[in-house]
This record gives structure tokens, sequence and C-alpha cells, in this order.
């Protein structure tokens, strides 16, 4: 499995909501923190979502849906 670049979400709250939203429609995805780490757990820099580069297409459409 190879990991690609799909969305770049606001903050890391935001990001978490996108990769529970393409795990629970069976896409493999995660969460790559930007350059800067929270030290208090949570990050308010923008984060990268990560998935299966297979699922690319279907995650768009996944969170196309999320965002109407």
């Amino acid at each position: 499995m190879k990991l690609v670049h799909l969305a770049t979400a606001p903050n890391q709250t935001v990001a978490e909501l996108w990769v529970d939203c393409l795990r629970d429609a069976g896409i493999p995805a995660m969460v790559r923190p930007g350059d800067t780490a929270s030290f208090l757990g949570v990050s308010a820099a923008p984060c990268r979502v990560l998935v299966d580069e297979a699922s690319v297409e279907e995650a768009r459409t996944v969170l196309g849906e999320v965002g109407e």
C-alpha cells in the first residue's frame, strides 16, 4: 500500500474528522501533521490527509459528500 496526499485540512481536528469519514467508507487513511507539532496533543497547524493511492478517487468522492 502506497500512501499519497489527498487533501490538507486547516487543523488536526478537521483532519481527524476527515480520516474518520474515510475509514468509515472502508478507505485506509491517516493524518500527517504539518511542519509544526503541538506539544499539547492537537495541532492548530494545517495537516495533510493521506490515503492509499488506489483509493484516491473514491476518497475525493467521500470528502466531497462530507462537505455538502
